[in-house]
């Protein structure tokens, strides 16, 4: 079954700081359950060389588990929880820009 990902939601995991590739490998996992590389590329309608490339990244953000299988498969938290984290870091960003803002008006 094809499940369809909405470009509002790519746009606003975008705003929230992803890539265009990362926001689409989320979805795609978080719509879909755990996948292997090969069939979230599938899915995604994503190279699979970037698929490798951009999991990685969403494992460092703390958006994608990888369990250790034979094929290594992977899976996405709760899009609510994957969406707290991502407000959390623009949180954190904004609070430096802020004080290097304020640091530099003096």
């Amino acid at each position: 079954m094809l499940l369809l990902i909405r470009d509002e939601d790519i746009s606003t995991l975008t705003h929230a700081g992803l890539t265009l590739l990362q926001a689409k490998i989320y979805l795609t996992l978080a719509l879909y359950d755990k996948q292997t590389i090969k069939l979230i590329a599938k899915a995604a309608k994503v190279d699979r060389a970037n698929v490798y490339r951009e999991i990685l990244n969403l494992q460092k953000i703390g958006l994608v588990k990888k369990i250790i299988s034979s094929p290594n498969i992977f899976e996405a938290i709760p899009v609510k929880d994957g969406i707290t984290i991502l407000l959390q870091r623009k949180e954190e960003d904004f609070e430096k820009i802020s004080k290097e803002t304020k640091k530099l008006a003096k």
